[in-house]
């Protein structure tokens, strides 16, 4: 098992992370949104897209702190860590992609 040291490298990576996307959310006009974004549909794809990266900052921020509370405990993450994680980060992700192209 690793160090005490470890916790806290996890703890500042997930922040460095939560921060980044908190960085990103702010400046929408970099956002590489996959369709055209025109005065008629740009409060909606905007909306879509900030719903994405607010759930994906909270799934990285709950991965993270779960992450720290097992190393805390000296703990495996379990076998159900990984699907659950995949599936934590990717289903919002198809889903706010589709969303977009459901009503053109």
């Amino acid at each position: 098992m690793g160090d005490k040291s470890s916790c806290v490298v996890l703890l500042v990576i997930g922040g460095v992370m939560w921060l980044m996307m908190w960085g990103i959310e702010q400046v929408p006009m970099i956002w590489n949104t996959g369709v055209m974004v025109t005065e008629e549909n740009r409060g909606r794809v905007y909306r879509i897209l900030k719903n994405l990266l607010v759930t994906i900052r909270l799934v990285v921020a709950a991965i993270f702190a779960w992450m720290t509370v097992c190393s805390a405990r000296s703990q495996p993450l379990g076998s159900w860590f990984m699907p659950l994680t995949m599936l934590l980060v990717f289903g919002p992700i198809v889903l706010c992609l589709v969303q977009p192209y459901r009503k053109r």
